[in-house]
């Protein structure tokens, strides 16, 4: 059964500033996931373990899979270059 996707505002607002052919990309990783939702590293947060990280050509996508309700929770997308995020730059608040 395929995954759910639910995009956070923090990841919706920093995919719309992206050029269109790297949110096309990140679109392509996105439908992936929703079909292998542990198809990425967990991120290894120690506080939040259950956080994984999807490599979406310059991009890392920040998202935690339910397992319960089957959905895909995409809290963050950052291009590979900037510093790793802090936990509370990942989760909602």
């Amino acid at each position: 059964m395929k995954a759910t996707l639910l995009i956070f505002p923090r990841a919706e607002a920093e995919m719309l500033e992206l050029p269109w052919r790297d949110l096309n990309h990140i679109m392509e990783t996105l439908e992936f996931l929703c079909d292998f939702p542990r198809g990425a590293q967990t991120a290894g947060l120690e506080d939040a373990p259950e956080i994984r990280r999807a490599v979406s050509g310059n991009y890392l996508l920040y998202y935690r899979y339910n397992d319960e309700s089957e959905e895909i929770l995409l809290y963050t997308v950052r291009h590979g270059r900037r510093r790793p995020p802090e936990l509370s730059e990942i989760l909602p608040e």
